[in-house]
């Protein structure tokens, strides 16, 4: 009686120097009958569930100031758990949750059914060990068959912890986005500026001055407009590139035989918003696809793919009463690139990115073939094709693309649409100095009263700057709509 207690605090104790190991220990000794199977569980179970708790509380101490309440209690709950059944995570883990603040209620219940779980497999896996006699009989067959199996098993745990990291990085940058207002959804970042349109209404007392600020398109542009229609202005002018408006696969294709248009070709939504829907389609496949994703009644508009590497949105204004507009915001484009080292996967090169890493998943849904490729040493690859923010492109003030040339180029294609006053075109180019001299450019197309001002998305700018930038284009489009307003009554 005597040793088997000496032999159940053995494996208590022991369980803080290799859990797995005293788990082991506790098995055998439960199929050899030193210790009943209640006995050896309790012990087994106790001393893991101690040794999770000191960890825990090791993370505590590692906080100077303690937190009292852990707001995201499910993620953390659901990590713990995990963490007990993939190798190599409960140190990092266990220490993380006790140094941010997670309860020790909420802890202990957790950390204690994963154990319980845990304890209970190993048991039950431990029923189907061999007996010592038959090790004895069969002894090099064992081996090899325990080599084998700890080989795989090593290759799944690594696989498995990464994967479990990757996840872990990939959530922890989801949250630590929000420091950057330029990742903020819509919902948190634009009730200022809808507060203080509500606030320039009841001042010019009209709620419809900005849909009359460009009465030449649908709504003023602020909403619902057709950007072929808008794009059509355009025809014959050496900036525009050919497209054409479809509502099928088959039209698509008809178009570009008719055209002798290869791919890749860009489709994108005839009534859209802030770039949703854009792609660029490379394959047959890829086109069916786009329209299999699309609403069935969606009209598109199948766009000649630029080549042109840059890419600028150009703000334009003029007053009604004034003979020419002006440019009054640059954004310039980047297109961000990852480059291989022969060792990294995809995935891990974003995340590894000091500014990718934040909206690595908007990135890698749309590579699932090779986020867990290796990329190749040297390799650029580029993580966005088309100059949406929402699609991760990088945002910065352009203000020194400024010139006199392109203001005048802009100027005389906007007069090409009647009756609007306001917009963003966005343009691709390959030269600076071109653009710079009014030519060499292409319209992807022209947003006209809803085209925001992008540049506030530069990192360098302050949430102040941005809101004032934006509410400026608001003041613009209750004043040109007011004037207009006037002139008609």
């Amino acid at each position: 009686m005597e040793s088997g207690f000496a032999i159940a605090f053995g494996i208590v104790f022991g369980s803080l120097v290799s859990e797995d190991l005293a788990l082991l220990g506790a098995v055998a000794a439960s199929r050899s009958q030193i210790l009943s199977v209640p006995i050896a569980f309790i012990a087994a179970a106790g001393g893991i569930f101690f040794g999770d708790l000191l960890l825990y509380a090791v993370g505590r101490l590692l906080k100077k100031k303690r937190v009292n309440s852990f707001k995201k209690k499910g993620f953390a709950r659901a990590g713990v758990f995990l963490a007990r059944f993939i190798p190599g995570t409960r140190l990092p883990v266990y220490l993380s949750v006790g140094a941010l603040g997670m309860s020790v209620t909420d802890f202990a219940i957790t950390t204690g059914v994963a154990v319980f779980v845990w304890t209970g497999l190993g048991f039950f896996l431990g029923s189907f060990l061999p007996t010592l006699e038959w090790i004895r009989m069969h002894g090099i067959w064992f081996v090899l068959v325990v080599a084998a199996l700890s080989v795989v098993t090593l290759g799944l745990s690594q696989r498995l912890r990464n994967s479990f990291w990757i996840f872990l990085r990939m959530r922890f940058y989801r949250v630590l986005r929000f420091r950057y207002f330029e990742f903020w959804p819509m919902w948190l970042f634009y009730p200022p500026v809808v507060l203080y349109g509500v606030w320039l209404a009841i001042k010019y007392r009209s709620i419809r001055a900005p849909l009359d600020a460009n009465p030449g398109v649908e709504n003023g542009g602020v909403i619902g407009e057709s950007k072929s229609a808008i794009l059509a202005s355009f025809s014959g002018e050496a900036e525009c590139l050919e497209y054409e408006i479809v509502s099928s696969v088959e039209a698509a294709l008809g178009w570009m035989n008719l055209k002798d248009q290869s791919y890749p070709v860009v489709l994108k939504p005839d009534v859209g918003q802030r770039g949703s829907g854009v792609r660029v389609v490379r394959t047959e496949a890829e086109l069916m696809n786009a329209f299999l994703e699309a609403h069935e009644d969606s009209i598109m508009i199948i766009q000649e793919y630029c080549d042109f590497t840059e890419e600028v949105g150009v703000n334009y204004v003029r007053y009604p009463d004034q003979d020419h507009g002006a440019i009054v915001g640059i954004t310039r484009k980047r297109f961000p690139v990852v480059i291989g080292d022969g060792v990294h996967t995809l995935t891990e090169l974003v995340l590894s990115d000091e500014r990718a890493r934040y909206i690595a998943d908007t990135y890698l849904k749309r590579f699932p073939k090779d986020r867990d490729r290796i990329i190749n040493i040297g390799e650029d690859f580029r993580l966005v094709e088309t100059g949406n923010h929402c699609q991760g492109t990088i945002f910065e003030d352009g203000g020194c693309l400024w010139s006199h040339a392109l203001e005048v180029r802009l100027d005389a294609l906007v007069k090409k649409v009647p009756g609007v006053y306001t917009g963003r075109f966005d343009l691709r180019f390959s030269d600076e100095a071109e653009l710079m001299a009014g030519r060499g450019f292409k319209i992807i197309e022209l947003n006209v009263g809803a085209g925001e001002a992008t540049h506030i998305y530069d990192a360098r700018k302050t949430l102040r700057e941005a809101y004032g930038i934006l509410f400026e284009q608001l003041r613009v489009l209750f004043r040109i709509g007011m004037w207009l307003q006037r002139e008609r009554s």
